[in-house]
């Protein structure tokens, strides 16, 4: 239709110039401009239809108050405007119409009565005022959005990651943007701006990983918004670019022997003073334990259960998280680490005068928890040891050597799960099924985590250099704010 637009943000609008005799009667107003309240172009069309049969009464009603000669008669307006006259349902029908003939002229407006925003009736003073706005934008429902999830008590780390691909989404739009006007096109334009990035804002392209995480984030507003009614359709459904299956697939890799040989080195090791870069991939290496789940440890985590040594990973802290339900578990220890003194660096932290309690007690918790130095430190050693592979040979790597080794080892595999902490793919087991008890997991995965690669026998920590370490660090700690 002639006087139907369709704005930058997808919603239609009625666009009428006024003609120059009738401009003082609008107070000089050029342009009469109205939303139609809608994104779907059918019902736009409509919508545009009967608001034009109303403008026009109006005008030649104005045309016979102040005896203006009108440009043209009524239904040569209708004709110039509204010619050929289709009209597509929304049932995908499409009906003609000549409105020259009494008959198809009321069956075409009973049709038009039929779309709610055909009723209304407009009058001079309506058709000057300004279009009205239509819905909740997309930044305030982003924001009501991050309220709720704030006090759902999510991980801080996924809301401060969910907060940063929002903004970054609120600024690609530039403007306050209509909820309902974030269509499938909009967001697979906005995907292919990360993937194909902004060398003139210095702005680099992304990974399809990554870009999925975006979706997945703005996915989470969406899903609040059809929640409370805001909008009808999610546009993200749907708009992941890696598969599912590819997703679940881990990029990091498990540490090869000679890999192992190289971190574990005997010579290398015996010279370490950090405790964490002792204990740390220690612990790692033989619990399968994330680094997060690592370094927010408390001494109070290490104790026996029934004469058997374990740690237990637990967010029952304030401080601690964990990333999934079944991350929560009691791990037993392998003997070995009792062997090398990791037993007597626990009693050692425990004498700190004015301990905090924790496992590593100089650590600050960062952005991403208490792991961020020591991660940062092993990623230099791998790095000088030339093993480092970027997202692949990492510091998680070490749960990938673990769970390789369990696998290997022919260890069922939900004990392996519950060894490890990772989600049982059977749902009866995760709903109802129990944990596995400690002496069952120590008899089935301790001897699988022997990695005979390494040369055990010859490791010896200099357990009074890391002790020293160790009183050194909490003395001359730096605290900072979380």
């Amino acid at each position: 239709m002639k006087h139907l637009w369709k704005s930058p943000s997808g919603l239609y609008y009625y666009r009428l110039t006024i003609p120059c005799r009738y401009k003082d009667s609008f107070d000089g107003l050029g342009t009469i401009k109205r939303s139609l309240g809608t994104y779907h172009p059918t019902e736009a069309r409509l919508a545009a239809q009967a608001f034009h049969f109303q403008v026009l009464g109006v005008l030649c009603k104005i045309a016979q108050m102040t005896n203006k000669k009108p440009p043209r008669n009524f239904s040569e307006l209708l004709g110039e405007t509204l010619k050929p006259l289709k009209v597509e349902l929304p049932n995908g029908i499409s009906l003609d119409f000549d409105l020259s003939k009494p008959a198809e002229y009321q069956e075409y407006k009973s049709i038009l009565g039929d779309i709610d925003r055909a009723r209304p009736t407009i009058t001079l003073q309506e058709a000057m005022q300004p279009p009205a706005s239509i819905g909740k934008t997309f930044q305030i429902v982003a924001a009501e959005y991050l309220i709720h999830a704030k006090a759902k008590s999510l991980d801080p780390r996924t809301v401060k990651k969910y907060e940063s691909c929002i903004n970054r989404f609120s600024q690609w739009l530039a403007r306050p943007t209509p909820i309902q006007a974030i269509t499938p096109q909009r967001w697979h334009e906005f995907k292919t701006y990360l993937m194909t990035g902004d060398a003139k804002q210095g702005v680099k392209p992304l990974a399809a990983k990554t870009v999925d995480q975006y979706t997945n984030a703005v996915n989470e507003v969406f899903k609040m918004a059809k929640t409370a009614q805001y909008t009808v359709d999610n546009p993200l459904t749907g708009q992941n670019i890696v598969k599912r299956k590819n997703r679940e697939k881990s990029e990091v890799e498990k540490f090869t022997d000679s890999d192992l040989q190289r971190i574990f080195d005997p010579v290398r090791l015996a010279k370490i003073k950090d405790p964490s870069d002792a204990w740390g991939p220690l612990l790692a290496l033989h619990t399968g334990a994330r680094l997060g789940e690592i370094f927010q440890l408390t001494v109070d985590d290490i104790k026996q259960v029934n004469g058997i040594d374990c740690v237990e990973f637990t967010e029952a802290r304030k401080d601690a998280n964990l990333k999934t339900s079944a991350s929560a578990r009691i791990t037993p220890l392998h003997p070995r680490l009792r062997q090398l003194g990791f037993f007597e660096y626990v009693q050692a932290v425990k004498d700190l005068p004015n301990g905090n309690g924790r496992l590593f007690p100089w650590l600050n918790k960062y952005e991403q928890g208490y792991g961020d130095v020591p991660s940062q430190r092993f990623t230099a050693l791998l790095q000088d040891l030339d093993i480092w592979v970027f997202r692949r040979k990492v510091f998680n790597s070490f749960r990938h050597t673990a769970q390789t080794a369990l696998q290997r080892a022919g260890i069922d595999g939900v004990i392996r799960k519950h060894f490890i902490g990772h989600e049982a793919a059977d749902i009866t087991v995760n709903v109802y099924g129990e944990h596995t008890p400690i002496n069952i997991l120590a008899d089935a995965c301790l001897p699988a985590l022997a990695f005979p690669a390494v040369p055990w026998e010859k490791v010896r920590l200099n357990t009074a250099l890391i002790k020293d370490e160790l009183e050194r660090l909490f003395k001359t700690r730096r605290k900072k704010p979380i």
